[in-house]
Parts: C-alpha cells; structure tokens; sequence
C-alpha cells in the first residue's frame, strides 16, 4: 500500500484520495467524514497500526473504539496553539506530571491508541512507548477536519475512560473550553472567548487567554 497524500491539513482528504485508499487497502469499509477517514470493519492490531503509520507518517492515524481514523497533517494555526498551549502547561504541571504534545499514543482501553494533542499524566502512568492509563489531562485542538470527531467521538472515549480534565481550543475563533468529570459526565467550567481569559484552578492553577494561543 503506497502512502496516503493530502495537500493541507484545513481542507482535508478529497473523494480521489478516499477511493485511491480503497483501491490500496480494501479490508475495511472507508468513509469521508469532514475531511478525515474512517475505516470501519478492519481488524486492526499494533503490528497492522504501526505499518499504516509507517506509510502513512505525514497524516495521523489513530484507532477509536475499533475504527481507524486518518486525518492530514494539521496546520499552522492549529500547530501555534498547541506549542504555546504546551509550554504553558509544562510550566504550570504538578511535579509528579509531564506534559507531551502528539504524536503519543495514549491506551485508554482495547480497540483505543489515540494521539491526543497535548496530553497530561503522571510520570509514574507512562511508558517509553504510550500512557496506557487515563491521563489527568487532555487538550485537543480543533480543525475543520477534526472539529466533529473531537467533540463527539473522543470526547465519549476520554469521558468513559476516566480522564479527568477535557479541553478543546478554537484556534481560528479563538476560544477555549474547559471541561471536568463530574459524577461521569463532563461539565463546562470555564468558557473564553478571544481577549478574555479564564482562571483554572485543575489540574494546575492557570489562567489562559485564547487570544495567547493562538498568537504566533
């Protein structure tokens, strides 16, 4: 299987690269969805995802809840707010944390190898090779390729895997929204919306301007 190819990480995958996909791997059931692919009925283990990161290293490809998604390279604004949202992090982490930025897989259950885009755990919960244990902490950063699957997918796999804290940050509006596990749902604590600001008090004591992140 020849390696997958998309030209920017906004617009996403285009039908020809979902039926050139199709035509290279035709296990699995592909589908487009807002950009990204979601290959459904593969029976998927670590030797067969290691091989499809492998010819496949400009994109990233994550296994959720049995189905593999395939999404391209992210772009400048996404890329921006992760750096600095992560170098905001590292500073403010509890000492028996560390904060990674993707690609790093995170097990959080059979059928599961996600790459959140910044991840928060405790030293003692990860490997050299992956965090199989429920972070304290997740941020993912949307696109318009991830946007859905981000607030909805993952956001139901990190809720019933036990992980704390979810964030998501818009870098195009920009905003950023904090939420917290609270009796197995998440709840909105803290809302900001470009210049604004919100004081968050865990995992760590931050405050954070969405404005900020994105700023390159």
């Amino acid at each position: 299987m020849g390696a997958m190819t998309t030209s920017t990480g906004s617009t996403g995958f285009t039908i020809e690269e979902l039926y050139r996909w199709r035509e290279r791997y035709d296990d699995g059931r592909a589908e487009l969805l807002d950009g990204a692919l979601l290959i459904t009925h593969l029976d998927v283990d670590d030797e067969l995802l290691d091989r499809l990161r492998d010819e496949n290293e400009l994109c990233r490809v994550e296994l959720l809840d049995g189905a593999v998604i395939v999404t391209p390279a992210p772009g400048r604004a996404h890329q921006t707010a992760v750096l600095n949202l992560a170098i905001v992090l590292k500073t403010a982490a509890p000492a028996d944390c560390q904060v990674l930025v993707a690609p790093f897989d995170v097990r959080l259950a059979s059928g599961n190898a996600l790459e959140p885009d910044v991840v928060m755990a405790r030293r003692e919960d990860f490997t050299e090779r992956n965090l199989p244990a429920a972070p304290v902490l997740v941020v993912e950063v949307l696109s318009p390729v991830t946007r859905r699957i981000d607030l909805t997918s993952k956001l139901a796999r990190y809720r019933d895997s036990g992980v704390l804290h979810y964030w998501t940050v818009d870098p195009l509006e920009p905003s950023l929204i904090v939420r917290e596990l609270q009796g197995g749902e998440y709840v909105e604590v803290g809302h900001a919306i470009g210049e604004d600001s919100v004081q968050i008090g865990r995992p760590c004591d931050i405050r954070l301007c969405p404005a900020d992140l994105a700023r390159g």
